[in-house]
């Protein structure tokens, strides 16, 4: 039997012998990283596919919804998701529950998008009580947005006391994730809070919080946990203001026109990876690959992580047209190297990760090509990769790494 290949189109990887690797071997090596070619339609396509073989796939229905949800048919997306719950029999794995925690959120964010709402607050609920269960950074993470979500909807009926209660619980669970997103949403919900502080004129509550809210908003590294952090800084710019405190006000100030400076430069290369990602999805390969390498070029230029990592992700999505579109094997493995270098400069856990992947990548594609000796340097370099991360998909990624290399052709 052939070794698994991760560079090859998933529509292969999926209609392959799976009696030597697990299903959930074979979809998690094309995940999140490696198994976007930002066409949803295909995406839609890969994922009924592999369903067809595996239907009790939690992974693959998600992945079905988020592709029905990007192509805007929200009701099939949310059949997508429901099917996900009816499989918790099954569920034996951490990863497995914070995948649970993740359908029971895209459940109850449709749901209330689209007027259904008999049951998306207990859906909430649900998210909430598997993410903090699964123990894991995903799973945690939903369970922070489940929290925040309930804390808008009881300031909504007004009810200000569970309001605060569940921003609060969305700060504590959001610091527990300790990923990005989750470091965004204790931002969010500490600028929430404050402002909550404000109107009651609890103004040392108000400062305090507000200052929280950027602190959260910068160590999230992510372009809406900035855009918090400036809103924040207007709070208490306008504050101290108020008070003619002139010494905060300088420094505020100065600090908001060098926060937005960061912005703008990252947002311009993230505005690049998005005409990317439209062109690639009309076919306008050229042109994608253009935007692509434009957001490297920016991302290169700039010091702040969030921009580097906008940098590692467009390498991912060159990458990606360069396997596809490409025959020259030099090229494919310069593309997967430039991965390597941008996520280990960057040296932040989901670099890292990317990095790894990347290094599975390449040592899968030379293995196919029979260079089972450069193979195995790339496996070793994936697992050390993955092995800085720290993180639980760095885990999984040693587990392929090793699956890979003791493999036999």
């Amino acid at each position: 039997m052939k070794r698994l290949t991760v560079y090859v189109n998933q529509k292969k990887i999926i209609q392959m012998s799976a009696n030597k690797l697990s299903p959930k071997v074979i979809f998690s090596s094309i995940g999140p990283s490696f198994s976007g070619l930002n066409n949803p339609r295909e995406d839609l396509e890969i994922a009924s596919l592999y369903l067809s073989s595996y239907p009790n796939s939690l992974r693959a229905w998600i992945e079905k919804g988020n592709a029905l949800k990007l192509l805007q048919r929200f009701s099939d997306a949310l059949e997508s998701y429901r099917e996900v719950p009816k499989l918790i029999s099954t569920i034996n794995s951490s990863e497995e529950l914070g995948l649970l925690a993740c359908a029971f959120f895209n459940i109850a964010n449709l749901e209330s998008s689209i007027q259904k709402y008999s049951d998306y607050k207990k859906n909430y609920i649900d998210c909430i009580h598997y993410g903090i269960k699964s123990k894991n950074s995903f799973g945690i993470m939903f369970s922070a947005m489940a929290c925040f979500e309930l804390g808008l909807w009881y300031n909504q009926e007004n009810n200000f006391t569970t309001s605060i209660h569940m921003h609060n619980r969305a700060v504590k669970i959001g610091i527990l994730s300790n990923s990005p997103e989750g470091l965004y949403i204790t931002s969010r919900a500490y600028f929430n809070i404050a402002n909550y502080e404000g109107r009651s004129e609890n103004y040392n509550r108000f400062e305090k919080l507000m200052k929280k809210s950027i602190e959260y908003g910068t160590c999230s590294k992510t372009i809406s946990g900035i855009q918090t952090s400036i809103q924040a800084y207007q709070s208490l710019l306008s504050w101290y203001e108020s008070k003619d405190n002139t010494d905060e006000k300088e420094k505020i100030a100065q600090q908001i026109r060098d926060y937005n400076i960061i912005l703008s430069n990252t947002s311009e290369a993230h505005k690049c990876i998005l005409e990317g990602q439209d062109f690639e999805s009309k076919d306008q390969i050229d042109k994608a690959r253009i935007s692509y390498r434009k957001a490297i070029d920016l991302s290169k230029s700039l010091e702040n992580i969030i921009a580097k990592e906008l940098g590692t992700k467009a390498a991912i999505n060159l990458a990606q047209i360069i396997r596809k579109k490409s025959r020259s094997a030099n090229l494919i493995e310069k593309a997967y190297i430039q991965i390597i270098e941008l996520g280990e400069s960057t040296f932040t856990p989901w670099s890292l990760d990317q990095a790894a992947f990347a290094a599975l990548g390449i040592g899968s594609y030379l293995d196919h090509k029979g260079k089972a000796k450069d193979a195995k340097k790339y496996y070793k370099k994936a697992s050390k990769l993955a092995k800085t991360s720290t993180t639980n998909q760095g885990k999984r990624i040693i587990g392929f790494a090793k699956s890979y290399n003791s493999m036999k052709s």
